[in-house]
C-alpha cells in the first residue's frame, strides 16, 4: 500500500506532466469580452491568408486546424505566443533586407488584431462575417494540368522518402511559362516538392534532384505562394519537354497514397519582336570544404560574377543542417552594394522562394556573394550527427532566379 507521502509525490508528478505536455487552453469560455475584434470578421481572414495553407484538415498541419472558431478557440493563447515570438508563421528572412512580394510574415497591424482578440476574450462574432471559401486554383484554371499516371503507393515504413515522377507535357511547339502552382494529393504527408525541365529523351528520374539542377523550375513548400514571373519574362518549355517532379513525403507509419497535381500557365502568343526575357535558375555553390568540430561558427562563401546585365526575380537561401545564416549581397561595379536577403533559422521542410516585389536590375560585372555561417558543434540542435564530427560538404548556399539568360563566371 502506498504511503501518504508516495501518493502526494504521484499527484504532484501527474500535475507537472499535465502542465508541461498537455495543450494549453485559451482560458475559460466565460472570460469577459472587452474587444470588438472577432474571429469571423477579422481573425479568420488573417488565418485564411497566412495559416490555412497548413492548418486545415487534410493539410500538413491538419492536426491543429484553425479554420473554424471551434477549432481555433482552444489554441488562442498559444497562437498569441507563437506570433509574438515570431515562430509562426515560419519565416527565415530577416526583415529589412530585400523587399518581397510574399513576406510570409504577419504585418504589425494583423499581430495587433490577434493580440486584441485573445486578450479581449476571443469572441466568435456573427456568422455572416465569416470569409467565403477559396476553392480551386489560386490563379484560375490552368493552361496545362500535369499529374502522375498512377497514384503513388506509400507503405508508411520509415520516416521520410522521396519519389520522382516524369511528367510529359505533350507540347507540340515551344511555350513560354508565366506561372506555376502545385496541389498535394495527400496534404498531411507531402512536405515539399521540386520541379525541373527535362528536354532529353528517356526518364529523367534517378538524376540530380531539382534543388541542385541547373534546369530547376521552382519548388513548393506548404503555404507557398504560386510562382508568378514578372510581365515581360518567361521560362521556355521546349516542345516535347518533360517536367521532373520530386516529392518528399514524411510518413506516419500507415499505408497511404498520393497523386499530386502541377498546374502550368503560359504566356499568350505574341509578335516575334515581343518575345519575353528568358528566365533561368543559377546556384551559388561553395567549393568543397572540411568542417572541423568547433564551438565557434565557421565561414563559407560562394561568389558569381555576371557577364551580362540581368534582373533578379527571386532568391532562395538554402539553410542546410549546419547553416546558421546565409546572406546574399550584390556588389555592383560602381562600388555600391546591396543585401538581397539575410536568412536565419533552419527549417529543412520550409525553405521558400522569396520573390522580389520589383525585379532587381544588376549591371554587367556585378559580383553576387553568398556568405554562410555554419555550426558543426554539439550545440547545434540540427546537427545530423549524434556526436559532432568533421564532415566534408559542397552545398549550394542559395539559388537565384534571373531574367535575361545571363552567363556568369563562378568563383568559389
Amino acid at each position: 500500500m502506498l504511503t501518504r507521502q508516495q501518493i502526494r509525490f504521484c499527484l504532484l508528478t501527474l500535475f507537472w506532466v499535465s502542465a508541461v505536455f498537455l495543450p494549453r487552453q485559451s482560458g475559460s469560455a466565460h472570460e469577459p469580452i472587452t474587444t470588438k475584434v472577432t474571429f469571423n470578421k477579422e481573425i479568420a481572414r488573417i488565418f485564411q491568408r497566412s495559416c490555412w495553407g497548413c492548418h486545415t484538415e487534410g493539410k500538413v498541419k491538419g492536426d491543429i486546424p484553425l479554420t473554424t472558431y471551434e477549432e481555433a478557440r482552444p489554441w488562442a493563447k498559444a497562437i498569441k505566443e507563437e506570433i509574438l515570438e515570431k515562430r509562426m508563421p515560419p519565416y527565415q528572412a530577416v526583415k529589412g533586407y530585400g523587399s518581397f512580394a510574399h513576406d510570409y510574415i504577419l504585418p504589425q497591424r494583423e499581430v495587433e488584431l490577434i493580440v486584441s482578440w485573445v486578450e479581449g476574450g476571443a469572441p466568435k462574432g456573427e456568422a455572416k462575417h465569416y470569409p467565403e471559401a477559396q476553392n480551386g486554383w489560386a490563379l484560375g484554371a490552368p493552361d496545362l494540368l500535369l499529374q502522375p499516371e498512377k497514384e503513388s503507393q506509400l507503405s508508411g515504413e520509415g520516416n521520410e522518402i522521396a519519389r520522382c515522377f516524369a511528367l510529359p507535357t505533350g507540347l507540340k511547339a515551344n511555350a513560354w511559362l508565366r506561372a506555376l502552382d502545385f496541389q498535394p494529393g495527400n496534404g498531411p504527408l507531402v512536405q515539399r516538392a521540386t520541379f525541373a525541365v527535362h528536354t532529353g529523351v528517356g526518364n529523367p528520374c534517378g538524376k540530380a534532384e531539382a534543388a541542385t539542377n541547373p534546369n530547376s523550375l521552382s519548388q513548393w513548400v506548404p503555404g507557398h505562394a504560386p510562382l508568378q514571373l514578372p510581365t515581360g519574362t518567361g521560362r521556355l518549355l521546349p516542345a516535347g519537354a518533360q517536367i521532373q517532379m520530386t516529392i518528399h513525403y514524411r510518413l506516419n507509419g500507415e499505408a497511404a497514397h498520393d497523386r499530386s497535381q502541377l498546374a502550368l500557365y503560359f504566356i499568350k502568343p505574341q509578335a516575334k519582336d515581343a518575345a519575353p526575357k528568358a528566365v533561368r535558375n543559377v546556384a551559388l555553390t561553395a567549393a568543397p570544404v572540411k568542417l572541423a568540430v568547433k564551438d565557434e561558427l565557421q565561414l563559407v562563401k560562394a561568389t558569381l560574377t555576371l557577364t551580362e546585365a540581368t534582373e533578379v526575380i527571386a532568391v532562395r537561401p538554402l539553410l542546410f543542417p549546419f547553416g546558421q545564416s546565409v546572406e546574399v549581397t550584390a556588389h555592383r561595379p560602381d562600388g555600391s552594394s546591396e543585401v538581397l536577403i539575410w536568412a536565419r533559422n533552419y527549417r529543412f521542410n520550409w525553405q521558400p522562394d522569396y520573390v522580389f516585389r520589383t525585379p532587381l536590375a544588376l549591371p554587367r560585372g556585378t559580383r553576387l556573394e553568398a556568405t554562410a555561417y555554419l555550426d558543426n558543434s554539439d550545440n547545434n540542435p540540427n546537427n545530423p550527427n549524434e556526436t559532432a564530427k568533421a564532415v566534408s560538404l559542397s552545398e549550394p548556399l542559395c539559388e537565384l532566379l534571373l531574367a535575361g539568360s545571363p552567363t556568369a563566371r563562378a568563383k568559389r
